[in-house]
Formats: C-alpha cells, structure tokens, sequence
C-alpha cells in the first residue's frame, strides 16, 4: 500500500518519528502547506529575520492555535472537518489559515489548480496514538492531509489474522479517551479494518459500542 502511494504523489515515512503525538498532527507537512499556500500570511506570524528560538516559538503559536481550534466543539466551529472547510485562526494573521486546497471547480483560475496540486499528503506506518504511553496502541497505518489526520488504518491478513481482530482492536485496545488521533471530531475522521477481502469502517470508536 505504501509503496503504490509514494509511487503516485504521496509522502511515506516508514516510523512516526516526525508525527506529534500529543498535538496528534505531522508538524513539518502543516508549517511547510501553509508556507507554501499563504506565504505572506505565514511571515506575520514566522516573521524572517528571527533568531533560531524565536522561529521556533512561532511556529510552535500557529501548531498550538490549531490544536485549540480542533479540540473545540464542533458545534462550535471547532474539530478536524471544520479545520478542513474553514481553516482556523492564529493572533496577529491577517486571515484564517486554509489547512486544505480543494478541487477547482474548472481550470479559469490555474493558481488555484496548481495549489490542489501541492497538498501534501502522506502516509504513515506505525503510529504511536497514546501521547503518555508510547508503548502501547501503535495504528499499522495513518493517513494525512497538510499534516492533519483524516483516516487511520488497521491492517489484517487472513492468512494470520482475521478481519474481527482488527475490529476488536478499535473496540477494545484503542481507547479514543487516551489519544486525541483516535477522538472524534478532533482527530482522524474515520477508521478502517482492512483485509484483502474486506473492509469495515467506523466514524466513532466508543469501546464496545463501536
């Protein structure tokens, strides 16, 4: 699976090593989209000419300002799909920044389509959702977009395993109170048990009563 989608456009990294596990976000892909998408924007917040620790502290405001806006209700304008279609603010920008580019409509305005174009999405293997137990509940495959979880993965072959155990696992060993990868509304939108022959889904992981 990770070899067919680095072959057609994707980023693959091998391990989380780069993933954010308590923020639940691929830092690097999110500063770099917004970079790339609103660079004026960015530079009211990253401003050039700072020192190495003051870069850094901007850019940890904008990954924190983004996390409060996924951690809201959604309700409130708040969680994952709100980020998506709205994007979320940051104190000093100029405008909300846009965390998504979607599909023009027709090719009239070409920025927009080579912006689509540049949406950085990645897939990572072996993902640690606990930020406070790292040894525990590793998701076989995590899929993202601008560096925002959208979907994660658990794989099963039926020559080993069956596709109930990957069903039992988001039921029983991942617990969505401990990870905010797995909360919903505020991490992945949806979560796959995948076998050659299968696949279930589910939007809400709540123990039993998945």
């Amino acid at each position: 699976i990770c070899e067919y989608l680095a072959a057609n456009g994707w980023e693959h990294s091998p391990n989380d090593s780069e993933y954010d596990a308590e923020r639940a976000l691929f830092p690097a892909d999110l500063l770099k989209w917004l970079q790339i998408s609103d660079p004026q924007n960015y530079e009211r917040i990253v401003k050039p000419g700072l020192s190495a620790d003051e870069t850094a502290k901007a850019k940890e405001r904008i990954l924190d300002s983004l996390v409060r806006t996924l951690a809201t209700p959604e309700l409130q304008g708040g969680g994952t799909l709100n980020v998506l279609r709205k994007g979320f603010r940051v104190l000093g920008a100029r405008r909300p920044f846009k965390v998504l580019q979607l599909p023009p409509q027709d090719d009239r305005n070409p920025e927009l389509s080579d912006l689509f174009e540049k949406n950085i999405l990645r897939v990572v293997e072996e993902v640690h959702a606990y930020p406070t137990q790292p040894q525990k509940a590793r998701v076989d495959l995590v899929f993202f977009c601008n560096g925002i979880p959208v979907t994660t993965t658990e794989l099963k072959s039926e020559y080993a395993q069956t596709l109930q155990q990957a069903i039992k696992q988001y039921k029983q060993d991942r617990d969505p109170k401990l990870s905010p990868l797995l909360q919903e509304h505020r991490g992945a939108l949806v979560h796959f048990a995948l076998a050659q022959d299968e696949i279930f889904m589910t939007t809400r992981l709540d123990g039993k009563a998945t």
